[in-house]
């Protein structure tokens, strides 16, 4: 039986309870239940910062969640092998077949990127503020993606790209 949140007496979402899975994984699940607990403690969702978010950002974009405000990525993408465990696998699996089968770990992992770029792209559309850290991912995505996604998530800017210099003010030191 799924996992399915409830309306608390304010109006908010209560994180699921038990051992229902609403997900494909529950690597996904954990990720949505933190998500539904930041509104269920009352904190401010749309502040919340959730990292590698190709999974979970799919299946929030699927039931129609509050989507957060600012998203931004913190893998190593530059390198698809060593640098972005594939959906689905374990790290010990990551580990053995990076070594055994070096070329299908790079081609997964760059699907990944792919479905994480796009999925950051949700988001965007909504008003979040969306950058990755200047890490490749974008490049990676756009790598296995068709002409059309490929340049839309290129248009994710980097950290610093987006990143609002011109509020910073730098104090003189003495």
């Amino acid at each position: 039986m799924a996992a399915e949140p409830v309306h608390g007496t304010t109006g908010g979402v209560v994180a699921a309870r038990g051992t229902g899975l609403r997900c494909r994984s529950w690597r996904a699940e954990a990720l949505l239940r933190m998500l539904e607990n930041v509104r269920e403690v009352g904190e401010r969702p749309q502040d919340l910062v959730v990292y590698a978010a190709a999974t979970v950002f799919t299946e929030i974009a699927e039931r129609g969640r509050q989507l957060p405000a600012i998203v931004t990525d913190q893998t190593a993408a530059h390198e698809a092998r060593y640098g972005y465990v594939p959906e689905g696998m374990d790290l010990a699996q990551w580990r053995a077949r990076r070594e055994t089968e070096p070329d299908e770990v790079a081609r997964q992992a760059r699907a990944g990127m792919a479905r994480q770029a796009v999925a950051m792209l949700r988001p965007a559309d909504h008003g979040a503020v969306v950058s990755e850290n200047s890490n490749n991912l974008r490049v990676q995505a756009a790598s296995v993606l068709d002409a059309s996604q490929a340049k839309a998530v290129l248009t994710i800017p980097g950290f610093m790209e987006s990143y609002p210099w011109t509020d910073v003010k730098h104090e003189e030191q003495g």
